[in-house]
């Protein structure tokens, strides 16, 4: 039974791994050091936080978050994976934080009294 056991485990292991390094995933939240993501099997979500400061070398799991499971990445597999989180992260970036910083440099073009084009009103 515990050989049985061992083997689910792998398997699950390998099937989220190979989601998050085939880049299948939703982003819920990222910020400088994480990428919080969301891998959809069927109608469950499954939440991971993935560590993804200092560069690839680091890449990994972050400990102590809501990760229902551990694992780590071969060499190859986080180059990869760490390659799609950056380009998520760019994503969200311009989806979320992007507009909101607009709209700070709007508001404070306003109180300046300078126009969208640098003109002084």
């Amino acid at each position: 039974m515990k050989k049985g056991l061992k083997k689910q485990i792998k398997e699950i292991q390998d099937y989220f791994r190979n989601k998050i390094v085939d880049g299948e995933y939703k982003v819920i939240a990222a910020d400088d050091y994480t990428l919080t993501i969301a891998v959809t099997n069927f109608d469950e979500e499954y939440k991971f936080c993935l560590w993804t400061a200092n560069e690839v070398s680091h890449f990994r799991l972050y400990e102590g978050m809501f990760n229902f499971v551990e694992f780590g990445f071969s060499e190859a597999e986080a180059t990869l994976a760490f390659a799609k989180c950056e380009e998520a992260r760019a994503q969200a970036w311009e989806e979320k934080v992007r507009p909101q910083k607009l709209k700070q440099l709007e508001k404070l073009q306003k109180e300046l009294g300078i126009s969208q084009y640098g003109e002084v009103k």
